[in-house]
Formats: structure tokens, sequence, C-alpha cells
């Protein structure tokens, strides 16, 4: 969506019953988006542009938000771009695809039966439909106008994207009515998200809902390195923003992506592979941790002074029956213990761990990790775990590993989930 205002636009040079004087005539710019995992050219934006007094190119966003312009003038104004962009990729002959911003507003304009602008455009231009993209710009307008002519774009053979997924116009409401190819991030949510926290969460679900749903995700706004390698590290297949390509006239080759790209993927590489074999260090510490204490567990009672060093990450351990019922408190170390510190020469027991009743009685067996224990072949098989959640408690992202202790007992128990700069920074 092209929300980038350049620089305040002049509208007098527009005419309130017609389309732009030939002074202002606006006329398409396009922005590359990169298929990462091709590291080609996968399509463009097309952006509306025009020239201000000095011949400066200008962006046209703030004039299709100016209610104080005729709806009719922005109406034509938006189609003669279409049609120029349409015509421009036309003549390109490689499998690009073209992004093009229909308002939901100028849907109600196209009756049942009518022609449809933009496809008797592709029509003319001889162009494949299936290189053009739908995006969906705004939750606002005539949603019955809106699924009739998608329905119609889809039959075509058009794909559909919705921008700014995320934002909070009702989002799940459109992914369900619009059924989309490709989800488009909203920028901000974007950026916002790299803070961690609840807004990184949300990014991780929208990532996995694309995927579940057979969406491809695109990230817009990227701007430097550091959001490209977030926007990968969050399932991202299309990549967009001006730290790749900026907005231009022309397009260009579909292979540029593989130069500018190839140095950065083989340090992102780099890195990850160095986390990872940090984190798998991490996590053989663990699980020997895991074995002690099932060596220390008689009858459902833990020797707390007999324990061995807490390893860095715990936040609580607990022991289930099979059933699902938990029968031992939670054993959760104070502060310090947890953080990779010992329990210090001398130190009593109830001053290294916080020992709570509250949670024996419950039952477990709804989820998905116990059920994955019961089913392991041999108990003696590395723990089970559980997919990454937030901790209600402590308010951090975790995992809860499980290992059979018993025919009928289950230890868990739940670790702090470090990020790849928290990992990268441990002592391990």
């Amino acid at each position: 969506m092209d929300t980038i205002g350049d620089c305040a636009i002049n509208t007098d040079c527009f005419e309130l019953g017609g389309i732009v004087d030939m002074k202002g005539e606006p006329f398409p710019f396009f922005q590359p988006i990169v298929d990462v995992s091709r590291l080609t050219v996968a399509g463009y934006e097309a952006l509306a542009r025009s020239r201000d007094d000095d011949g400066a190119v200008i962006s046209l966003g703030p004039v299709f938000s100016d209610p104080s312009i005729d709806r009719n003038t922005l109406r034509e104004i938006d189609r003669s771009i279409r049609r120029q962009a349409i015509e421009r990729l036309s003549a390109c002959s490689d499998d690009t695809f073209l992004s093009l911003n229909i308002s939901p507003e100028w849907m109600h304009y196209v009756g049942v039966g009518d022609a449809v602008p933009t496809i008797e455009m592709v029509r003319e231009a001889g162009l494949d439909p299936q290189r053009i993209v739908i995006e969906i710009v705004e939750s606002s307008g005539d949603h019955t106008s809106m699924q009739r002519l998608l329905d119609r774009y889809r039959q075509e053979g058009m794909r559909i994207a919705i921008d700014d997924f995320g934002a909070g116009h009702s989002d799940m409401r459109r992914l369900v009515a619009l059924e989309p190819d490709i989800i488009k991030l909203d920028m901000m949510l974007l950026k916002r998200a790299m803070a961690g926290g609840v807004l990184q969460d949300v990014l991780h679900s929208i990532s996995q809902l694309a995927q579940r749903n057979g969406c491809d995700l695109l990230c817009e706004g990227v701007e430097n390195e550091e959001e490209l390698r977030f926007a990968l590290d969050h399932g991202a297949r299309f990549l967009q923003g001006y730290y790749l390509w900026q907005p231009q006239a022309e397009l260009i080759d579909a292979d540029e992506p593989a130069a500018r790209l190839n140095p950065f993927l083989r340090q992102y590489m780099d890195d990850k592979v160095h986390v990872e074999r940090v984190r798998q260090r991490f996590t053989e510490g663990v699980e020997q941790y895991l074995i002690a204490l099932c060596s220390l567990i008689e009858e459902g009672r833990i020797a707390l002074g007999a324990l061995p060093t807490t390893p860095q990450g715990l936040i609580r351990f607990y022991i289930c029956r099979t059933d699902g019922f938990q029968e031992s408190p939670n054993y959760e170390p104070r502060s310090g213990v947890g953080a990779g510190g010992g329990e210090g020469v001398g130190a009593k027991a109830e001053d290294t761990w916080r020992v709570d009743p509250s949670t024996i009685g419950h039952n477990r067996c709804s989820r998905p990790y116990f059920h994955q224990v019961l089913a392991r072949i041999k108990p003696q098989m590395s723990p089970v775990r559980s997919s990454i959640y937030r901790d209600i408690a402590s308010g951090q992202l975790c995992q809860t590993l499980g290992v059979m202790v018993s025919d009928n007992r289950i230890l868990f128990a739940d670790f702090s989930y470090f990020s790849d700069q928290q990992l990268a920074e441990l002592e391990v």
C-alpha cells in the first residue's frame, strides 16, 4: 500500500470534473517485490506518482486520502495508473507479477454483470491473468460488491492479497472472507514487533496462520538489515522495502536480487548455525538435569537439598501421574537460581526454592505434550518438547519438557525459551 508520503501533494493541479492536466499527468512507479526463496524479483507493486511544478516526482498517496477531491476523478486517475502499469508489465517477458491496489470503495461502481475494468485491461494487454495480484487496501466499503468482484478476479485466474494485515481492521474476518493467496503484513507491526513482547507473539501467530492456510507472507517496509533478518526469522517469502529497492520508473532484471542478497544470506546462515549449536548444547544440559532429577524422585517427593545445580532458564518443575493429575507441588527456583546460579555453599533449600502446592490435583491431560510423553515407545528416549508459548505466571516465552520417571509418573519442567540473541550471550 502506498502509504509513504514522499512529499506534500499540490492538489491545485486537479480538476474536480476530470483527469489531471498534462503537467501533472499521473503515472506508475514500480517497487520490486523479492522472492527470497528464489532470489529473484517475484513482482512489482504499482504505486501512483505525478510531478510537482518543479518536475520532481511525488507520491499521490495523500491525494487518494483527501476527502475534498472528487471521487470520480480519483477513480479515473486510479484506472489510468492501473492501465499504464498493466501495459508496462505486458512488455516484460518474464513471469513477474503485478500487484494492484484496488480500494473496496471503487468496487460498488461495478454492477452485477458489468465489465470489470481491471479484467478488461488485462485482456486487452494480452497479459496472463495469473500475473496479476489484486491487493485489497482497506476494510471499509461495500463488502457484498467486494466479494462479488473478488470472485470474478479469481475466476479470471488472478490472485488476491490482503494489505496491512495485523493493523486491526477485523483481520480474521477479512482472512475468512477473502481467502487470500498472499498476506501482506502491516509494516508498523513488523517494526514494533522487533521490540519483542506480545506484538512479536502476534507476528509469530500470523506467520503460523499463513503457513496453515497456504498463504505466502509478504513483509513490506523493510528499511534495514535488522528488519530483513527479522522478516526471514518469521517466515516471510516475499520482501519489499527501501532497503532492497525504492519505487522507480523502470523494471529491473529479475536476477538482480541474487547479487545483492547472497552475501547477507551466507552471513545469516552462519549466524543461525552458530546459535543452533549453542541451543543444542543448552538442550543437552537441560536434558542431563532432567535425568538427574528423575534419579532423585521417590514416591512423588523431591529431596530439595540434593538437587543438582539449577540450569539457566528453569522456571519450575513438577510431577504428574499418567492419568493427568499433578501430584507434586510446583518447585520454582528463587530469583538468581533459575538464571544459572547455583544454590550456594551452605544455602538452605527453602532459601533457594519456592514450593507452591496450589496446583496439586490439577489435570494436565489436555496438553498435547502430555499425550506425546505417554506415546513414547521407549521411555528412555529424549524428553518431549512442547511448542513455544508464553507462561502466564512469569510472562516469559517458554517450553515444557516432559519425560517418564516410572510406569505411572511423568516429570515436567518449564524452561525459558531464549531468543537467538539471548542464547548467543549465554555461557553454555
